[in-house]
């Protein structure tokens, strides 16, 4: 009997690094291959191995995989659940977006990307059922199960986007968007989440700042685009514009700081600390 079952955790622990090691292959193809094809076809297969490694496996032994360095694992404030999300880049700069919702445990909650995106999100409200799709790179805990997250969306192949976004998690699931961001353009109403486009070729920030106790974002200009067919885009010009707490809402605040550069910055590659460190392009219709 002992026999038979040092077999069984042998045969188990081999069928673990075999797994392991087929994750890390599909996840380097799906993030490198030269050939769109090959990226997507990739892509399925990690979505599938990595849904049946989660099944086995926990949160913490997710960060420590070999492959955890191709996706973004977002821990909440707690740290005891994070964000996964990962993009899979097909032919003509087309993106497409995965994300889950884990618990310590391992256990996942999907966010299913829908292409029917309206064409103003900052006033709609989601679910994981109808995701418009992100790299999630930052949590910051509101109140109870409420948070604020903060994305990347390359929504073209010219242009970004950052997403700050409100996450509510209930016991019906995860709703997406709240009315607390006031409205730059119409002061006194509020939108369900901010969204800043900007020039896939500029280093563009959105963050909370701890000391300042503000949200904070670079301003941008229109300006004409430096990419062949471009046309206009937009632009840090060095100045920070942002939003301030006060009595749950987040109120716009033009300028943050006094100081302004002598030239706005020339535009760059993005350039991101591990999991932003990937430039997106995506294009919908």
């Amino acid at each position: 009997m002992g026999i038979i079952l040092l077999f069984m955790v042998y045969v188990s622990e081999g069928q673990t690094q075999e797994t392991d090691s087929d994750i890390l292959f599909y996840a380097d193809v799906m993030n490198n291959a030269f050939e769109g094809d090959n990226r997507i076809r990739a892509g399925k297969e990690f979505y599938n191995l990595f849904v049946m490694y989660m099944s086995d496996n926990s949160l913490e032994q997710l960060k420590e995989s070999s492959f955890s360095k191709f996706i973004m694992v977002t821990n909440f404030p707690e740290e005891n659940r994070a964000l996964i999300s990962w993009h899979i880049k097909g032919d003509d700069d087309v993106y497409d977006y995965k994300g889950f919702y884990c618990d310590q445990s391992g256990k996942l909650m999907e966010f299913n990307r829908t292409e029917a995106l309206v064409s103003d999100m900052s006033y709609t409200i989601s679910t994981t059922d109808d995701w418009y799709g992100a790299l999630y790179y930052n949590i910051m805990k509101l109140e109870k199960n409420k948070y604020l997250v903060f994305g990347l969306d390359a929504n073209g192949t010219y242009d970004n986007q950052r997403i700050l976004d409100v996450m509510t998690i209930g016991d019906d699931g995860i709703i997406l968007g709240d009315e607390i961001f006031e409205d730059k353009d119409s002061p006194g109403t509020y939108v369900n989440r901010l969204i800043i486009s900007y020039s896939s070729d500029a280093s563009v920030s959105f963050k909370y700042d701890p000391t300042l106790k503000v949200i904070i974002h670079d301003h941008l200009e229109p300006r004409m685009g430096l990419q062949a067919g471009q046309g206009v885009t937009s632009i840090p010009d060095g100045t920070y514009e942002g939003y301030y707490e006060k009595g749950g809402k987040w109120l716009y605040k033009k300028k943050i700081f006094d100081h302004v550069y002598d030239e706005a910055p020339i535009p760059k590659p993005v350039q991101f600390d591990k999991p932003e460190k990937t430039q997106i392009k995506k294009k919908r219709n």
